[in-house]
């Protein structure tokens, strides 16, 4: 596994790694990225900006807005969350294991977290790690 950290935190930056990597023919390995936006709206490829954000609060609050390569509507990224993607060849990823690739990114913040003094708490689904919060509150 190839394993990727962009230490940028700019949208723009980060969706064009992820496109190189997506694009890169002679990559064989599966690549794990890391990465977190600035203040950053995401919208997918057939939105319409003027209907899904409020031009006035974007501007006034200085949010990016940027466009990725897939459908999908639009999310919200700040420096307060970690976003990852799995980059993997074609095939029939219907019985796709992600735990190869979810496993280090829950080690990794789960000890950052646990630093920090943060509560961790997992999801399971049908016992798949779905994903991995960090509540500061510590009395729950």
């Amino acid at each position: 596994m190839i394993y990727v950290e962009t230490n940028s935190i700019i949208g723009s930056e980060n969706l064009a790694f992820e496109e190189y990597f997506l694009k890169k023919e002679d990559i064989r390995e599966p690549v794990l990225m890391l990465w977190r936006n600035r203040p950053t709206i995401v919208v997918g490829a057939f939105q319409n900006t003027h209907e899904e954000i409020c031009e006035e609060f974007v501007k006034a609050n200085k949010i990016d807005v940027v466009r990725r390569t897939s459908g999908g509507g639009a999310v919200y990224h700040d420096l307060g969350n970690l976003c990852f993607s799995f980059i993997m060849e074609h095939g029939d990823f219907t019985n796709t294991d992600y735990s190869a690739f979810l496993k280090p990114v829950v080690e990794a913040n789960e000890e950052k977290y646990r630093k920090e003094g943060k509560t961790v708490v997992y999801l399971y689904l049908e016992d798949e790690l779905l994903a991995i919060f960090a509540i500061a509150d510590k009395n729950l």
